[in-house]
């Protein structure tokens, strides 16, 4: 499991660059604020939902496995996977369109979103990972991320 926890690192510098690309989305033209947004969409297809695909097969079946038939946990961590899906087609269909103010106002609000959501997936998973290591009696800090 530490390979999940590896990828929230590379994660998180993604995380902590979207509010400077919502800040761009306003003085941007069209054509560049596709091209950034794209850039982003690129990173969720590309980095993210390869670690979602991940979770389900590595994370949620041992979370499984720990909660012997409570699967709210796996529900909650679904759950937000279905709402980083749908600010990502929310933002496609957007693209889709004519950028005008009021679109990129609505691009620059999915992305606000897409943070708050990626932001609660890292500490969500990380808690996890740090109790499921708790449990095995391993060490709860990872000396090579410290």
């Amino acid at each position: 499991m530490s390979a999940l926890a590896a990828t929230h690192r590379d994660l998180q510098p993604h995380v902590d660059h979207l509010p400077r690309v919502v800040d761009q989305l306003q003085d941007l033209a069209a054509e560049q604020s596709r091209g950034l947004v794209h850039a982003v969409l690129d990173c969720i297809d590309d980095d993210l939902l390869p670690h979602l695909q991940e979770c389900e097969t590595v994370l949620y079946p041992a979370l499984a496995r720990r909660a012997h038939g409570d699967d709210g946990v796996i529900r909650v961590l679904r759950s937000d996977q279905r709402m980083i899906a749908e600010v990502r087609h929310e933002l496609r269909a957007l693209l889709a369109g004519d950028l005008d103010d009021r679109a990129r106002l609505a691009m620059r609000e999915r992305l606000f979103a897409l943070r708050l959501l990626l932001r609660g997936h890292i500490v969500k998973h990380d808690e996890l990972l740090v109790t499921e290591r708790t449990e095995r009696g391993a060490p709860t800090v990872d000396r090579k991320a410290a």
